[in-house]
């Protein structure tokens, strides 16, 4: 392997394994704010001591998003992916993904209103409940994308760990 290639693939190792390491302080988080409107009459009542926790979550979900979009799907999308299998792959999953994306930064710009004003929280439990789901979609996709990537030719494919 040339001495570019293999700046390139450690310059993608080290990306990937940032972006998993925001994406496991993130759901760190979403587990707390999970935890704390367990029902949905309470979550409101809850949340009123808990805004900094959503803030800070919102802020952190957005910079995983974008980090997500430029350091692996814009990569992708710009041609300096040259692996087909990986193109494929990633036009197979990218529709899902962005579907994935747009209810997140639907959930960031209702509860980042609700922020200001204290007592707007309908539906929070079910809207929080729901991200959930859609993220856990995301990480799976995210995954094998990222696996993939990391695969050299002919080799199995290798997981990243946070």
């Amino acid at each position: 392997m040339s001495n570019l290639a293999s700046e390139r693939r450690d310059r993608t190792r080290i990306e990937l394994k940032n972006l998993v390491n925001d994406r496991t302080e993130m759901l760190s988080q979403y587990c707390l704010l999970a935890g704390t409107g367990e029902t949905h009459e309470t979550a409101s009542q809850e949340l009123d001591s808990d805004n900094a926790l959503l803030q800070e979550f919102c802020e952190n979900l957005i910079d995983y998003l974008a980090k997500g979009h430029f350091e692996l799907y814009q990569r992708i999308n710009d041609g300096e992916e040259r692996r087909q299998d990986i193109i494929d792959l990633a036009r197979e999953f990218y529709p899902r993904i962005a579907e994935t994306t747009n209810y997140a930064v639907d959930f960031n710009d209702e509860y980042d209103k609700s922020l200001k004003k204290l007592g707007t929280f309908d539906h929070y439990g079910e809207r929080l409940s729901k991200l959930g789901e859609e993220l856990a979609i995301r990480f799976e996709l995210e995954d094998k994308l990222i696996n993939s990537l990391l695969a050299k030719k002919g080799e199995k494919k290798e997981a990243i760990s946070a």
